[in-house]
């Protein structure tokens, strides 16, 4: 019995579909030493507008996600010394 060569590759590229899929396993992370550090999301311009700074948190795998830092007083400092 003669395979087309369209159906053979049909059925390896559906054989490595399969592959690739079965072989992830889900695995629960789990972080032993967590060290916080203050994370600055920021792209400073010299344009005359607002800019925007955005401060969070690390965290660990464990937590659903970062927390902004509230209260925080951010100004940015020339080499001359001007705020």
């Amino acid at each position: 019995m003669m395979l087309s060569k369209k159906t053979c590759q049909v059925f390896f590229t559906v054989v490595l579909c399969l592959m690739g899929y079965g072989c992830v396993e889900p695995f629960d992370a789990k972080t032993e030493i967590f060290e916080s550090a203050l994370v600055i999301d920021a792209t400073i311009t010299n344009e005359l507008k607002q800019q925007e700074i955005l401060l969070s948190r690390s965290f660990p795998f464990e937590e659903d996600g970062p927390s902004p830092e509230l209260n925080a007083n951010v100004k940015i400092v020339e080499d001359n010394g001007t705020e």
